[in-house]
C-alpha cells in the first residue's frame, strides 16, 4: 500500500475537500485575505496531486489532512457520492441561480408594470437588463469554475 502522504499521489474529491475546508478555517481565523482564500481554494479544486493540496495549505496551521479527510468522509452521506461534486455543492448552484431566477422575475414585472402604465406613448427603456445581465454573467462563471476543476 502506498503512504498517504505521498505529494505524487493523485488527490480525490475528499481531499480536496479536506484542503477547502482547512483554507475555509485559516480565512476564518484571519490568517488569509479574502483574496488570498478565493485565488487558493480556486487552486484546490484545481489540483490533481496531494502535493499541490499541501503547498496551499503549508503556511496555515491546521490538522494533518488525513484526520481532516477522515473527518470529511466520516460527514458525507453516502447518497452524496453518487451526486456530482461542486465546489458549493449542487444546491448552492441550485440555490444561486433560483435566486437570480426569481429576481429577475420580479424586476422584469415592476417595469412591465410601470411600462403599461406609461400612457405618453414612449417605450419604456428596459433597465433590468442591468441587474439580469451582470448577475446572470456572474453565476454562469462560478457554475463553470465549480465544475471545470472537478472532474479530474
Amino acid at each position: 500500500m502506498s503512504d498517504p502522504h505521498d505529494p505524487t499521489l493523485r488527490a480525490g474529491t475528499r481531499d480536496r475537500d479536506a484542503c477547502a475546508q482547512v483554507l475555509n478555517e485559516a480565512m476564518a481565523e484571519g490568517r488569509l485575505t479574502a483574496d488570498e482564500h478565493d485565488e487558493r481554494l480556486s487552486r484546490c479544486y484545481a489540483a490533481v496531486t496531494m502535493g499541490d493540496l499541501a503547498a496551499l495549505t503549508a503556511d496555515v496551521p491546521h490538522r494533518q489532512t488525513a484526520e481532516v479527510a477522515a473527518t470529511a468522509a466520516k460527514a458525507v452521506p453516502a447518497s452524496a457520492a453518487t451526486r456530482p461534486p461542486t465546489k458549493s455543492g449542487t444546491s448552492g448552484l441550485r440555490g444561486m441561480w433560483a435566486s437570480w431566477a426569481g429576481v429577475s422575475i420580479l424586476v422584469t414585472v415592476i417595469w412591465a408594470l410601470g411600462a403599461f402604465s406609461n400612457t405618453d406613448g414612449e417605450s419604456d427603456y428596459f433597465w433590468p437588463m442591468w441587474v439580469i445581465g451582470p448577475w446572470g454573467a456572474v453565476n454562469a462563471m462560478v457554475s463553470v469554475f465549480s465544475w471545470g476543476g472537478r472532474g479530474k
